[in-house]
C-alpha cells in the first residue's frame, strides 16, 4: 500500500493492478483503496515430499500459465514481486519479457524471491545482511521497506483524542499482527493484576480479530475492584499509525513492515519474533534492531507476565532510557524507503 501510494504520486497516471489471494487482507484493503486487484489460486510450496507438495508444485504450474496469459493480454511495463508464494507464478511468468523488480523486506529472503532474484533486474532490500543470501548480490540495493505516509504524518494529540486516551499517562502498545499472537495475547492480559493500581500508564492491546473474545474473557477474569489502569482492548485497528502515534513503547512481533513502521515513528519495542517465521528471519530482524540499541528481545517459549512486565518497567519508567532507544529506532528508520524504490520501479519500466 505504501509503495502504490509513492507510485502514483511520482506518477499520477500510473495504473497498478494488484495480485493477491481472495482469502488474503489485501483483498479487502485493496477494494478499499480503489486499485485493480486480481485473484490467484495457489498455495505455499512444502518443504517435503508429500501429496500436498505435488499438489502445491501442480497448482503453482497452473497459476504460471494463467499468470502468462494475463501478462501476454497486460503488457505490463514493469512487474513487482513482494515475495512470497503469491509472487511465484507472475515471476516465472515475466522472466525474460517483463522487467521485473523485486522487494525482500526480511534480513533472510524466502524461496520465492531467492528464485525470482535470477532473472530480477534489481532487487531492492530492507537489511544489508539479506545480500549474500541472492545468487547475484550486485544487484541488491538498499533502500528500507516501504511505510504508509500516514505513518509518517502523525500528530500525537490528535492519535491520544481518537483512542481516548490521556495525554499525562505513558502509552504502551501491544499487538502480535493481523491475526494476532495467543502468547503475547496471553502474557499482556496476565499483568494486568500487577498494573492495575498504576495510575500513570495506558496499555492499547490488539489482539488479532481471532483471539479477541478468548482474550477479552481472560481480561474480564482480573478486572473487578479497584482499578486505576487504562486497558484499551481492540480486535483490529484499521488506523494502526493513531495507535504508534499514541505510544511511547510498542511490544510484538518482528515482521518487517511492523518494524519498519516503528523505527520510521521513532519507537522503541521490546520484540517477541514468531518462532516459525522461515528461516527464523523475524529474529534475525529483531537482532538488527536490538544491535542498533532501539528495541530488547524476548524470544516467544520465554514469555510470561512476569518477565513481560520486568522488561516494560525497566523502559518505560526510565525517560532516558525511553529517549535513548527512540533516538536509536528514528536513526535505524528509512522513511523514504517507499519514494526510493517508486523511483527504482519507474527507471525499470523505462528501460
Amino acid at each position: 500500500m505504501a509503495l502504490a501510494e509513492a507510485l502514483r504520486a511520482a506518477a499520477p497516471a500510473v495504473e497498478i493492478t494488484w495480485i493477491g489471494t481472495a482469502q488474503g487482507i489485501e483483498a479487502e484493503l485493496v477494494a478499499d483503496a480503489g486499485y485493480k486487484f486480481k485473484t490467484i489460486k495457489v498455495i505455499g510450496l512444502q518443504r517435503s515430499l508429500s501429496l500436498k507438495s505435488l499438489k502445491s508444485i501442480a497448482q503453482m504450474g497452473l497459476a504460471a500459465l494463467r499468470a502468462w496469459v494475463w501478462l501476454r493480454k497486460n503488457k505490463p511495463a514493469v512487474v513487482v514481486g513482494m515475495g512470497g508464494y503469491v509472487s511465484l507464478p507472475f515471476m516465472l511468468a515475466a522472466r525474460g519479457r517483463y522487467p521485473m523488480v523485486i522487494l525482500e523486506q526480511n534480513s533472510v529472503p524466502g524461496l520465492a524471491n531467492r528464485v525470482a532474484g535470477r532473472w530480477a533486474k534489481l532487487i531492492a532490500a530492507t537489511y544489508e545482511e539479506s545480500r549474500g543470501h541472492f545468487s547475484y548480490p550486485k544487484k541488491v540495493i538498499i533502500t528500507g521497506n516501504p511505510v504508509r505516509r500516514a505513518v509518517l504524518n502523525i500528530d500525537r494529540n490528535k492519535a491520544l483524542q481518537r483512542l481516548s486516551l490521556s495525554a499525562d499517562k505513558r502509552t504502551i502498545l501491544i499487538f502480535g499482527g493481523s491475526r494476532g499472537a495467543r502468547r503475547i495475547n496471553q502474557a499482556a492480559v496476565g499483568i494486568y493484576p500487577i498494573i492495575r493500581k498504576q495510575n500513570n500508564i495506558q496499555i492499547i492491546h490488539i489482539t488479532g480479530k481471532q483471539e479477541f473474545e478468548r482474550t477479552t474473557s481472560l481480561l474480564d477474569e482480573f478486572q473487578a475492584g479497584t482499578v486505576k489502569v487504562d486497558y484499551h482492548l481492540y480486535p483490529y485497528i484499521k488506523e494502526i499509525w493513531l495507535a504508534y502515534a499514541a505510544a511511547d513503547l510498542i511490544v510484538g512481533r518482528a515482521g518487517a513492515t511492523t518494524l519498519a513502521e516503528i523505527t520510521a515513528a521513532g519507537l522503541p519495542a521490546i520484540l517477541i519474533p514468531y518462532p516459525y517465521a522461515t528461516d527464523n528471519h523475524q529474529l534475525k530482524n529483531a537482532t538488527v534492531l536490538k544491535r542498533a540499541g532501539a528495541a530488547e528481545i524476548v524470544l516467544d517459549n520465554q514469555i510470561n507476565s512476569a518477565l513481560l512486565w520486568e522488561k516494560i518497567s525497566d523502559i518505560i519508567f526510565h525517560e532516558d532510557r525511553l529517549n535513548t532507544m527512540s533516538q536509536a529506532s528514528l536513526k535505524a528508520g528509512r522513511p523514504a524507503a517507499a519514494e526510493r524504490i517508486a523511483e527504482l520501479i519507474l527507471e525499470a519500466a523505462e528501460d
